[in-house]
């Protein structure tokens, strides 16, 4: 006799879909929403700015918050904290900052700095008047410039009369190589990092020209030149 197959149970029906819920059309295992009308659709997009513009603003304010610890330590030096070795550009120069000279009087300072390009010596002189606008000037050495005894209230060089507009005693620290300084220019360079008195005398002329006189123990210095805007001057930072 013939075995009958043993009755083999059939599949269970499959579940009914599930409907589609209202407002959103399914395009595979995506849902994109529906606008029953076209009034919806500014408001859903208007939503999606306002979520957008919040993580911008987020974002900005902590990357405002981690930059002071990115930049510290950058501080950016101007030509009053000039150093030996520096580059200062002027008129199509650049100039090697050689040596510096501190001033200090009463607790108001200045600066000067010994530069050179070849054979052409400059100083670069910044901050010497008190209080106002900071003060720039590149002055040149006035060899020609002769005194005996006390600085007169005007005096004559190049042509030029001379006004005496301010004087006054101050200290100064010397930086780098300032041969000749405080001995003429033959004579020996001041000791790095020593400091002397020095009485100094500003004298002015017509326009913007500057007559500056300082007295290193018994001798005096000239320096002459013009006063420039602070962006005619820039400085190239060693370090």
């Amino acid at each position: 006799m013939q075995q009958q197959p043993a009755d083999v149970p059939a599949p269970p029906p499959s579940p009914p879909a599930s409907p589609p819920l209202p407002g959103i059309a399914t395009v595979g295992a995506w849902r994109w929403p529906r606008y029953d009308s076209v009034r919806q659709a500014p408001a859903v997009l208007l939503a999606g700015a306002v979520v957008t513009g919040a993580l911008v603003a987020y974002r900005r304010q902590h990357l405002s918050l981690q930059a002071p610890e990115r930049t510290a330590g950058l501080i950016e030096r101007t030509v009053k904290d000039v150093r030996p070795n520096d580059v200062v550009q002027h008129d199509g120069r650049d100039y090697l900052v050689e040596g510096v000279v501190k001033y200090d009087e009463d607790g108001h300072c200045w600066v000067s700095a010994r530069m050179v390009d070849g054979a052409n010596e400059r100083w670069l002189l910044v901050g010497l008047e008190r209080g106002g606008p900071l003060t720039v000037r590149v002055l040149a050495p006035a060899r020609s410039f002769e005194l005996s005894g006390y600085p007169p209230e005007t005096v004559e060089l190049a042509g030029t009369s001379w006004k005496l507009g301010s004087r006054g005693t101050a200290t100064a620290t010397f930086q780098g190589d300032l041969a000749g300084l405080v001995s003429g220019p033959t004579g020996p360079a001041p000791t790095e990092g020593a400091s002397q008195r020095c009485r100094w005398w500003k004298y002015t002329a017509a326009g913007e020209k500057v007559l500056l006189v300082e007295q290193w123990g018994e001798a005096y210095r000239a320096l002459s030149g013009d006063t420039v805007r602070e962006d005619q001057v820039e400085l190239l930072a060693a370090s």
